[in-house]
């Protein structure tokens, strides 16, 4: 495109960001992230949002917290959908507890979780088995007007048939299977 002449446009380089990242090419999307930031495009949230996806499910976690730290000096808010990777990445790597630092944040800059964030912690209480925890987020979840999606209750169904457990037992434990 460049040797015709032609400069992508904003939605082409996010095109080729998340193109890039989601093939396995992360350090040729996080080179041409740097190229846009040093060509004087400033990237937005968006393009933020592609690397710190990638990096999250790619269990970098520091590279995303890395970038997620800029944010706030490159004048870019994150959004709900920012702090939802964040938060899944801290409990993909069974950090709840900055996980939940982090739901406190978000909450604290007015960014309002919503059902996606409220699923990926649910879920990363209950693979800790941590169900009390769970049950917390699940009820302020439910109050909230949102409700467990498919991977969350399927969470819930491996949770129920891990080791023969019943319901009795996870109820027991603090997850009240009725109030999912």
């Amino acid at each position: 495109m460049q040797a015709k002449g032609q400069r992508p446009d904003f939605y082409t380089y996010c095109v080729l960001l998340d193109g890039l990242s989601k093939n396995g090419h992360i350090d040729e999307a996080l080179l041409l992230f740097l190229e846009l930031e040093c060509s004087g495009i400033n990237p937005d949230i968006t393009m933020h949002n592609i690397l710190i996806d990638r990096f999250c499910k790619d269990g970098k976690l520091e590279m995303a917290k890395n970038l997620f730290g800029k944010l706030s000096a490159k004048g870019l808010q994150p959004d709900v959908r920012t702090f939802t990777m964040m938060i899944g990445g801290f409990c993909e790597q069974g950090l709840l507890g900055e996980a939940n630092d982090l739901l406190v944040t978000m909450e604290g800059t007015g960014c309002m979780p919503n059902q996606a964030t409220y699923n990926v912690m649910v879920r990363g209480f209950l693979k800790a088995n941590d169900y009390t925890e769970a049950n917390i987020l699940a009820e302020k979840m439910i109050g909230r007007g949102f409700s467990a999606d498919t991977s969350t209750l399927a969470a819930i169904v491996d949770l129920l048939s891990v080791e023969g457990q019943d319901p009795t037992l996870i109820t027991k434990n603090g997850l009240q299977m009725a109030s999912i």
